[in-house]
């Protein structure tokens, strides 16, 4: 996904949210109390968002205002489809498999470089377009939704 099409379907994300995310959802900070994820998956989630949505000058970015936390929330409330949860689990291991084909331990091991290849390789599948579409909106309620 090129930064204008990401960008295109933040603001689309930001106008179906109406600003608010899932309020009832209590985020959790730290990976060793994940709800869904262990703290190695977590690692990789982070490693993706904070790619996703990094940083910039003044800005923080996803990973500094909790989206892990967030979507490990998400992925544990019962509101959640269970089609969802396990696209979510799945395409994680499959984005990590496919880091492990290229020689890294994890997905969170690799540079910034080979994770933008890896990711635009991984939405190139069914599966990881279908992943990176449920990551990218939940990450989007975590970042734009109230705290």
């Amino acid at each position: 996904m090129h930064r204008r099409e990401f960008l295109s379907a933040a603001a689309v994300i930001a106008v179906e949210l109406g600003g608010c995310a899932r309020p009832w959802i209590r985020k959790t900070t730290d990976p060793l109390q994940g709800k869904t994820l262990s703290p190695r998956q977590w690692a990789n989630l982070h490693a993706v968002v904070d790619h996703l949505l990094p940083a910039d000058g003044d800005l923080v970015g996803a990973a500094q205002v909790g989206a892990v936390g967030y979507i490990d929330a998400v992925m544990a409330d019962a509101g959640t489809a269970d089609d969802d949860k396990s696209n979510f689990i799945d395409g994680l291991a499959a984005l990590n498999r496919a880091a492990q084909k290229i020689g890294a331990s994890d997905f969170a091991f690799l540079d910034v470089i080979e994770r933008e290849s890896l990711l635009r390789t991984f939405e190139g599948s069914a599966q990881g377009r279908r992943w990176l579409n449920l990551v990218l909106r939940h990450t989007l309620e975590a970042y734009l939704g109230d705290p």
